[in-house]
């Protein structure tokens, strides 16, 4: 599998606790370097992070090229842009990050994920086999990642393989449903 440009996709609140903001320096990092991919960002402003912010601050990177805030989207559009992207990317470090389901929308549609070791994201991302961990709040690291996942096409690939097969073997509704009685029974 080959890859014109690697896409990258963030879907969540704009949050400076969600990582977008570590992601743009990841996404800069990455431009400095000449590396050719194109971020994708999805999700609906917040008091700290409008939109229009977030777009000031790409354009304001000289980003603009490569980074496109698309604000939140739904339904359709939404489906459009999972399937469009090759590799999701949240690089969260919220102090009440859990079990961020947007991480099992990504591993639905097959994506490899990069995040970072918080709450049960661990659990979810096991790293080299269906995406990969970094270090939380850092950019460079992150640029790593994605620059390793841009040289390695066909492993991003299996990652993302790997990532639909735990999926399906562990959270689907009939998952779900299967441990739930067990437990009761």
């Amino acid at each position: 599998m080959e890859f014109e440009d690697m896409e990258f996709l963030y879907l969540g609140n704009l949050i400076p606790n969600k990582g977008v903001l570590v992601l743009l320096d990841a996404c800069r990092l990455l431009a400095d370097k000449d590396k050719s991919f194109r971020c994708h960002i999805v999700g609906a402003g917040s008091k700290e992070l409008s939109v229009e912010d977030c777009r000031s601050l790409v354009e304001s990177l000289n980003l603009v090229d490569l980074v496109e805030v698309h604000g939140p989207l739904y339904g359709e559009e939404k489906e459009k842009m999972w399937k469009q992207c090759d590799v999701f990317v949240f690089p969260t470090f919220y102090h009440n990050e859990c079990f961020p389901l947007v991480i099992l929308e990504a591993m639905q549609h097959s994506l490899p994920v990069i995040s970072t070791p918080v709450g049960a994201i661990p659990d979810m991302v096991i790293d080299g086999e269906t995406g990969m961990l970094v270090s939380v709040n850092d950019a460079q690291a992150l640029a790593v990642a994605m620059s390793k996942i841009m040289e390695k096409t066909h492993e991003a690939y299996d990652l993302g393989t790997n990532a639909r097969l735990q999926f399906t073997e562990n959270y689907t509704v009939e998952q779900f449903e299967n441990t739930l009685i067990s437990i009761l029974q």
